[in-house]
């Protein structure tokens, strides 16, 4: 486990042994419906051609913003929330994974959940989980890299937690490697 912090950039990179390629979703989050597209194979996580991955989209912002960022999941991609230049869609995917903490603590182990449930207790009071960045591929995707002194090179899932205090929006990130 590293923590790699500066001032304006959080990030808490998990190493998730014996995890292979992609995050599979718990079984006990898959759809148990007959309607299943394709088999399962070693490895991967079955998913129902009916049933839609919950890419999360914390209720915060105003009726425009919230509405916007549904559309932009709806898209699977993520929506980008700081001023800088302004919010709005992008065409980073996200992870095609349930964006819940349930499911982001259960491809944990003991240990990194502990650690997790911890921090979050602590450093990230009051924010909750909003996105799920898909960072397979990270080198070069500045979302998935960081902004810190140390880029991230490792496959992962950067989590994007949010936090409204009056009209202001705080926005920290957590990467969990692969």
């Amino acid at each position: 486990m590293r923590f790699v912090m500066t001032k304006k950039f959080l990030a808490f990179g998990f190493w998730i042994l014996g995890a292979c390629a992609a995050p599979q979703e718990p079984a006990s989050l898959q759809s148990s419906g007959s309607n299943v597209a394709g088999t399962k194979q070693k490895g991967q996580a079955t998913k129902a051609a009916s049933v839609a991955v919950n890419y999360g989209g914390a209720a915060i912002g105003d009726e425009e913003m919230r509405a916007e960022v549904q559309k932009c999941l709806t898209q699977g991609k993520f929506y980008e929330r700081r001023d800088n230049p302004k919010p709005g869609c992008t065409t980073y995917k996200l992870a095609e994974i349930s964006c819940t903490d349930a499911t982001i603590t259960s491809i944990m182990d003991d240990r990194d959940k502990a650690a997790y449930l911890g921090y979050q207790s602590r450093e990230l009071a009051g924010f909750v989980l909003d996105q799920c960045l898909d960072c397979s591929s990270p080198v070069g995707n500045a979302m998935c890299e960081g902004n810190g002194q140390t880029k991230v090179k490792d496959p992962g899932t950067r989590l994007f937690l949010v936090k409204q205090t009056g009209s202001v929006i705080d926005i920290r990130t957590i990467y969990v490697s692969k």
